[in-house]
């Protein structure tokens, strides 16, 4: 029988699940919108746009609104509602026919997802030490990546199977109403708790307004410096939503198995993600200033060789075997940066009663950068520098085309994380200082609880 704590957990890992998902669902079907409502790379990398910076936008706001719910219940409670949402807004989106319908619908859905990670970041720092962090940030980021494989293999095969894209949207509509009551059942004796009285270990720090928890917040160098490296290494990940696409017009005949291979970065990832927390932790245990950041480094610098093979090998006689092996490698690899480093660095720098806050500025921030230079940038690049043509009913792709929407991934992936790996060195100079301030405030928080 799991104990009230590990309930919660769960709870937290399955609304990180089905936020993954959804950010999969709609690159998943990306051939058959292409197909079906003639939208090439150009406007789906809009409709992907509308959607980050609807999502992005809400961010900050739903961290104020996580830290004000300062009982565990009470935030709960907002995963169960944004599960909801997503469950009536993905539903209807299966009966949209039109671009600007289905931009209005998928913001909105961005927009009440957007708060489960600021909630999911506060809640897992603050039911775990410090020591624990990387590798309780890794399970939660290897339930994303879960969600993130089911979602995009789910709707790339129902597709196929059942004849149109929105047997998919429509599945997922049911999959995310048994969420919100899974995560209800789980946590069932938290949410008798949603006073904004704290908590064991929860500041009781008065209230902070908004203009001066952003100005707490971005007066820390180390913030800033991991919010850039965010900026850029965020970028990618956001172009890489295109891969499923590219796998279809490099020969890939089957949507499903498409989605599948784009997948395997998230594959990796779970791998990556419990790895790189471990690690985390294990260099932080040996140099407690110096040994998450030695993590990230690596992580930047090993990733980039990969990238180079995979544009370069593509798909080859019709099999994207290789590519998906190598992208399994950059995901055991890329995910050490957020878990072993980003996420338990922030929760160290501030004040545990800022915690949402500061996962809400890190993500919106970070956001805004991959909504304008992710997906739309590779459509542009595809599109109008590589010259991508855009498949008429019928027609068969052609092998150009599979080149030019690889070379726009491989600019928009490639330049990014080059940048990144020179980021890292920076916080070495500043994240000692700021961790040691940081335990001080959490400590003198805790005592007042005590």
């Amino acid at each position: 029988m799991l104990d009230r704590r590990s309930r919660v957990i769960a709870a937290i890992n399955i609304a990180s699940a089905v936020d993954s998902a959804d950010g999969a669902l709609l690159p998943a079907v990306y051939g058959a919108l292409e197909s079906e409502l003639e939208m090439g790379p150009g406007v789906l990398g809009q409709l992907a746009l509308y959607s980050s910076l609807a999502a992005t936008l809400s961010l900050p706001i739903w961290g104020q609104v996580a830290d004000q719910r300062r009982s565990v219940g009470g935030r709960v409670q907002l995963l169960i509602g944004g599960c909801v949402a997503w469950a009536v807004l993905t539903a209807l989106t299966g009966l949209t026919s039109s671009f600007w319908d289905l931009c209005l619908l998928r913001s909105l859905n961005a927009v009440a997802l957007a708060m489960i990670n600021p909630v999911a970041g506060s809640l897992i720092a603050d039911l775990h030490p410090a020591e624990q962090r990387g590798r309780a940030f890794g399970i939660n980021e290897v339930c994303k990546s879960t969600g993130s494989i089911i979602g995009a293999y789910l709707a790339g095969k129902s597709g196929a199977m059942l004849g149109s894209w929105r047997y998919a949207f429509f599945g997922f509509g049911i999959v995310a109403l048994c969420a919100a009551l899974c995560i209800r059942c789980l946590a069932y004796d938290s949410m008798a708790h949603t006073s904004d009285a704290p908590e064991s270990g929860r500041s009781v720090a008065p209230r902070v307004g908004v203009g001066r928890a952003l100005q707490v917040v971005c007066s820390s160098a180390t913030f800033r410096l991991i919010v850039l490296h965010g900026v850029f290494g965020s970028i990618p990940y956001h172009s890489l939503g295109f891969l499923a696409l590219w796998f279809q017009s490099g020969g890939v005949k089957d949507a499903g198995l498409a989605a599948a291979l784009g997948s395997s970065l998230r594959v990796g990832g779970i791998v990556g993600n419990i790895l790189g927390g471990k690690l985390g932790d294990m260099a932080a245990h040996r140099s407690p200033l110096h040994g998450r950041v030695y993590v990230a480094q690596l992580a930047d610098v090993l990733r980039l060789p990969l990238v180079y093979l995979i544009f370069h090998v593509g798909v080859q006689n019709g099999s994207g075997s290789m590519a998906a092996a190598l992208l399994f490698l950059i995901g055991c690899i890329a995910p050490w940066v957020n878990v072993g480093a980003n996420r338990p660095i922030l929760s160290e720098i501030i004040s545990p009663s800022l915690r949402a806050r500061i996962f809400g500025y890190q993500l919106g921030l970070e956001g805004i950068s991959a909504s304008l230079f992710g997906a739309p940038l590779v459509g542009h690049l595809a599109e109008r520098v590589y010259g991508y043509h855009r498949p008429a009913k019928g027609e068969a792709w052609r092998h150009s085309d599979h080149v030019a929407l690889g070379n726009a991934m491989f600019v928009c992936v490639m330049g990014p994380w080059m940048f990144c790996a020179f980021l890292f060195t920076l916080i070495h100079f500043t994240y000692p200082h700021e961790a040691q301030r940081g335990q001080k405030i959490g400590e003198k928080e805790v005592e007042e609880v005590v």
